[in-house]
Parts: C-alpha cells; structure tokens; sequence
C-alpha cells in the first residue's frame, strides 16, 4: 500500500501537479494528521481518486462535526483500508483552552474510548492496529521544548501497549533530516507536511 500522509502546509506542488506527476502516482490512501483546510483534502480525494483518512489538528476547530467528501475522520476510532488497521486521535496538548487542545488527562479519556475498537481489533484480527496517525507527537520523541508543541506522555503508553506498526504524526518543526524514530516495536514518523511511502 502506497500511501500520502501529510499535514500543517499546503504543499504547492500538489495544487499545480496534474494526476499525472510522478510525486503523486499510484497512490493507494492519503493520511492526514490535522492543520489543513478542507478544500486541500477534498481535493487531493478529487485529484487520487482514493479514500483520504483523517485526525484533526488544534487549529481545525472550523472542521468539527464538518462533512468532508470522500474523506472519513477516525478520531477515537478505527477502520480498515487496504487490509491495514488505521486509527487516530486528533488533538494537541493543551495551551490556550482551544476545543482541540487536551490535558494529559484527557487524551487518556479519548484513548479509553478508542479502546474497544482496539480490542475488538485484537479478538477478530490478532491485532490492536497496524497504523495510528495522531496530531500531536510523544512525549520525548520528535516533539519540541516549547509547550505548545511538547508530546503526550500517555501516547508513549498507547505505543507501548497497542503496538502499531507505525505511528504517523504532524505539528512539530522536522529538525534537520531527523523525522524518524522507533519507541519498542513502533516507528514514528514525522511526516510534516508530507511524506510518501510504502507499507
């Protein structure tokens, strides 16, 4: 599977590329993990032709409860694309009260309600999940010192527990060529504000 993750910046070159550019051929799924506007993801959808999941990022607050077409938001749940198990969590760390800013606290309200899906996920596929996208990084890993773009440290948890293959985020800065890391079985990947890559 072929996927387009992305996130944070409109990226020009989508926006002047026919479907014929070689940066965007033969994609299979696009990832978002928050902070863009909804005409950019309707119209990669348009553009690819192929399904476009979705977290939201602090500053998509003119998103929630919005119809996307052709794009399916999977906060605090699960669905499977392709063959994989994709779920997300949308949201950063709290730090001027936004409807998408979260305490550590309650982003482990949101985990426990993505639980069951993750369960259910393990009973019927042996697994929890193969792919998790979240807005914001881990605490530690590929986050930033300033509070607005620290980790979660309950989304080290959720890795360490849940196990995905890989965990896709946005938000932060990439540093240098520093954009991947590995917390216990899981690579975490920057992907700010894209990356293609095949799974």
């Amino acid at each position: 599977m072929k996927i387009l993750a992305i996130s944070d910046q409109v990226e020009p070159r989508f926006l002047r590329a026919g479907q014929s550019a070689p940066v965007v051929q033969k994609i299979d799924i696009i990832l978002s993990c928050g902070d863009l506007p909804a005409s950019y993801l309707e119209y990669l959808v348009t553009l690819l032709n192929v399904p476009l999941c979705f977290v939201l990022g602090n500053h998509d607050e003119q998103l929630l409860g919005k119809h996307l077409d052709g794009c399916t938001c999977i906060d605090e749940t699960t669905v499977i694309r392709k063959g994989r198990i994709i779920g997300g969590l949308s949201g950063s760390t709290d730090y001027n009260d936004g409807q998408l800013m979260f305490s550590e606290v309650e982003m482990l309200r949101k985990i426990s309600r993505l639980y069951p899906r993750l369960l259910w996920n393990k009973l019927r596929y042996g697994r929890h999940l193969d792919i998790f996208i979240s807005h914001s990084p881990i605490s530690g890993i590929l986050d930033e010192t300033t509070h607005a773009h620290r980790g979660f440290k309950v989304l080290r948890m959720f890795d360490k527990c849940f196990k995905p293959r890989l965990h896709l985020h946005g938000h932060t800065m990439v540093k240098g060529r520093k954009y991947v890391a590995r917390y216990h079985s899981t690579e975490i990947i920057n992907i700010n504000h894209f990356r293609i890559f095949d799974v």
